[in-house]
């Protein structure tokens, strides 16, 4: 699962890509809308180990502001690369 926040061409460019990547399925845009600012300014990428192997699953069967604060929430797991 990915939270991509940039210019909206850049964003639609990035999910074109992935979605023709073969090593992608299932791809779902979850919320897709303007933001008053940048919720991940401070970096470009992170990565999130899951101790829990069905957090996504349960994510994947949320949809608009709900899915994103279960998702904003796996921040606190996140290597940001400090």
């Amino acid at each position: 699962m990915g939270c991509w926040e940039g210019r909206q061409r850049d964003v639609l460019a990035k999910l074109k890509r992935i979605e023709r990547d073969p090593r992608h399925g299932k791809v779902e845009v979850l919320h897709d809308g303007p933001l008053v600012e940048r919720r991940f300014s401070r970096f470009s990428t992170g990565y999130s180990q899951l101790v829990d192997d069905d957090t996504l699953g349960r994510i994947e069967t949320l949809y608009g502001q709900t899915a994103m604060d279960a998702f904003l929430g796996l921040i606190e797991t996140a290597d940001l690369g400090a």
